[in-house]
């Protein structure tokens, strides 16, 4: 997938973006006071982490989180599907544009792009 995005940030209207990897969740913290108890343990585990983050170059705000959803893996009502959604909610409340992908995905590169644009239309 890194690869992919690499290849994505090639592109020219994409030159203002670059791309972390395994980023630390509490590191992206603002202001936790909007989240429920168990979504700021969650954001504070050091273990939680966002697959793939797009910033700014400049000024290193993020712009798009990027989650890999391994199809075995994240399955409705496991544990899994529970700290997903803790995420989601995390990332909503500091507005930060999330793209799930499943690993069985064919079109990653479509949806990466598309999800990039809009977020920079922002």
């Amino acid at each position: 997938m890194y690869s992919v995005i690499a290849h994505i940030l090639k592109k020219p209207e994409f030159q203002q973006v670059d791309c972390a990897v395994h980023v630390v969740l509490s590191n992206l913290c603002k202001d936790d006071s909007q989240l429920s108890p168990s979504e700021q343990e969650y954001a504070h585990n050091p273990r939680t982490h966002i697959d793939f983050l797009m910033f700014h170059k400049m000024g290193k705000e993020p712009i798009l989180a990027i989650e890999l959803d391994g199809t075995s893996f994240h399955q409705p009502d496991s544990k899994q599907a529970e700290r997903d959604a803790k995420k989601d909610a995390i990332l909503k409340h500091w507005e930060i544009p999330l793209l799930r992908i499943p690993t069985d995905s064919s079109n990653e590169t479509e949806e990466i792009e598309a999800a990039l644009k809009e977020a920079l239309s922002k």
